[in-house]
């Protein structure tokens, strides 16, 4: 049987860096501001799927368990903190069938990464859908 959680629903701001966007990565200051645009996310509850939908990029994909599970049988056996695991990543890649250059994959492979270092051992299905307010123009994808 499923986990059950109650459904969740978030939203952040969105930001501006006016000034040091790049001095940040020395341990110097930047400029920031929040925006009144928000990026949203509601996650709940799924019978069978864990279920992705980031319809401000045209993506939308879903798996079921058992597949989920032999992708994360390749995770990292320990948690590193301050690195990715590149070895891990490209498995990421080949399971969804894209290769590195593809930014417009870039949350989705983010997500499954993040997902199966968090989620263990269980899989928890879920559907997930984010939005957001930001103009994907202005949006960053890194």
């Amino acid at each position: 049987m499923p986990a059950q959680f109650l459904p969740l629903v978030v939203s952040a701001p969105s930001k501006v860096i006016l000034h040091g966007e790049h001095a940040v990565v020395y341990g110097k200051t930047a400029v920031a501001a929040s925006l009144d645009l928000r990026t949203r996310m509601a996650i709940k509850p799924h019978p069978s799927h864990i279920l992705v939908n980031f319809p401000d990029v045209g993506l939308s994909d879903c798996w079921t368990v058992e597949q989920l599970t032999e992708l994360f049988k390749h995770r990292p056996m320990e948690r590193l903190e301050e690195e990715v695991d590149m070895v891990y990543l490209d498995k990421i890649h080949d399971f969804l069938g894209t290769d590195q250059s593809n930014l417009r994959m870039a949350s989705v492979i983010c997500f499954l990464y993040l997902y199966s270092v968090m989620v263990s051992p269980d899989i928890i299905t879920m559907e997930i859908h984010v939005e957001s307010e930001t103009p994907p123009s202005v949006q960053v994808w890194a």
